[in-house]
């Protein structure tokens, strides 16, 4: 079922023969306050709920044409690549081609000469942000172009990093952790990190609206991202960094991506079964969070809602580590809550997922927002209070 809301001018306009449910109308008016106060131009939200995905589009993609938001249009998903990336190393765990207590290294091209630190990094301890690799490389933007300049900053990097704790002790959120995780996927399969995506996860899924570059005779459907003073701003196009940031793809395809996310038996079986892998717990943190390739795990029985729910004012993003501690017996938890956010200079995301409630929900915004919990509070008060 597709429900399409154009917020032009004030008005909301409702296209659609069927009427709304009370999950509808909740979302409708979720995403319009939501809108009308961040000054959104254009958003998807994409609801699964009772074995059908409800779509609802608002505003433009466009503010100077005012092109509405389809089902066609390409939003910038930022890290919510990461999860994609984990895919990959997921789906090699699951044919047993690599171990995620594999080094990193192993997998990397012209790695003899990289830094003792760099070389002790498990594929686990990368995907689960505790390898303590930083936040952003310094002097090279999260979305650095594949150029001389960026590759030497990065070689020196590699070369000379110090990892500033033990890896498997500590979370610290790292772009350059998947980043390298995409390369070493794409060494191993000795192509470019792209069409290892389109290999292995965008074709068996049918999802032909989706790239790390976008190519020519899909720019028309790419929604104009804007930053958060108002002004155009998209990410460059696919970049040395980008198994960490540069995925873009429409809202029809992330129907398929949410599906798979959710486990529904009519998705491939090895990519259901690598989703899997990748959305189990592997480390803990003090408040019971957990810890998959990319993805955020909240056991619902130990993980209380109302902190889930909580409105966590805006305040400078940090970085610092916080303690962990590996999980014994790591077993996918479908009666998790499981999540990810992603954002770029132009553009918001959300996904989430209850696999054993067989509940989900992809929140895509065009615009850039300084407070990372916008969506994730958007989309956990969606999953949670249905």
């Amino acid at each position: 079922m597709k429900k399409i809301i154009l917020c032009l001018l004030g008005f909301i306009v409702f296209n659609n023969a069927v009427l709304a449910t009370t999950t509808d109308d909740n979302i409708d008016k979720i995403m319009h306050n939501l809108m009308h106060k961040y000054a959104i131009p254009g958003a998807a939200v994409l609801f699964y709920k009772d074995g059908k995905v409800t779509q609802h589009l608002f505003g433009v993609m466009n503010k100077k044409t005012h092109a509405p938001v389809r089902s066609t249009t390409i939003f910038e998903l930022g890290s919510v690549t990461k999860t994609f990336s984990a895919l990959l190393l997921a789906q090699n765990v699951g044919s047993g081609e690599m171990s995620l207590d594999d080094k990193l290294v192993d997998y990397l091209d012209n790695s003899d000469g990289y830094s003792d630190s760099l070389k002790q990094i498990t594929l686990l301890e990368l995907a689960t942000y505790t390898s303590g690799l930083p936040f952003n490389i310094d002097n090279m933007s999260y979305n650095g172009a594949t150029n001389s300049r960026n590759q030497k900053v990065l070689n020196q990097f590699l070369h000379t990093w110090v990892a500033p704790y033990t890896p498997g002790t500590a979370e610290r959120y790292s772009n350059p952790g998947f980043a390298l995780l995409g390369m070493a996927m794409a060494d191993y399969e000795e192509a470019p990190l792209a069409q290892v995506m389109q290999n292995n996860i965008l074709q068996p899924l049918n999802m032909n609206s989706s790239f790390l570059t976008i190519p020519a005779n899909k720019m028309k459907f790419y929604s104009g991202g804007y930053d958060a003073k108002g002004s155009p701003s998209r990410s460059p196009q696919g970049g040395l960094l980008a198994g960490s940031w540069a995925m873009k793809a429409s809202v029809t395809d992330m129907e398929q991506y949410l599906r798979l996310a959710l486990g529904l038996d009519n998705m491939p079986p090895k990519l259901v079964t690598a989703m899997k892998i990748a959305q189990t717990g592997y480390f803990e943190n003090e408040k019971h969070q957990q810890i998959g390739l990319a993805w955020m795990v909240n056991p619902l029985d130990k993980v209380d809602k109302a902190e889930l729910l909580k409105v966590v004012e805006p305040a400078p993003r940090k970085h610092n580590e916080s303690p962990v501690s590996r999980i014994g017996s790591p077993k996918f938890n479908g009666n998790a809550l499981i999540e990810k956010t992603g954002s770029t200079n132009g553009f918001r995301a959300y996904i989430g997922v209850i696999p054993g409630q067989k509940i989900g929900v992809v929140i895509l915004v065009n615009r850039f927002l300084y407070d990372d919990h916008v969506t994730q509070h958007t989309g956990r008060e969606l999953l949670l209070n249905n």
